[in-house]
């Protein structure tokens, strides 16, 4: 997560939630 600052700047964010959240988490899933 901390290679994605600005995407997880604000988790509170709409915009954040609903797309770039979701894709953050499936980014880090498949790195793992």
């Amino acid at each position: 997560l901390a290679e994605c600052p600005l995407t997880i700047k604000d988790p509170n964010e709409s915009e954040v939630r609903t797309g770039s959240w979701s894709r953050v988490i499936r980014m880090e899933n498949h790195r793992e």
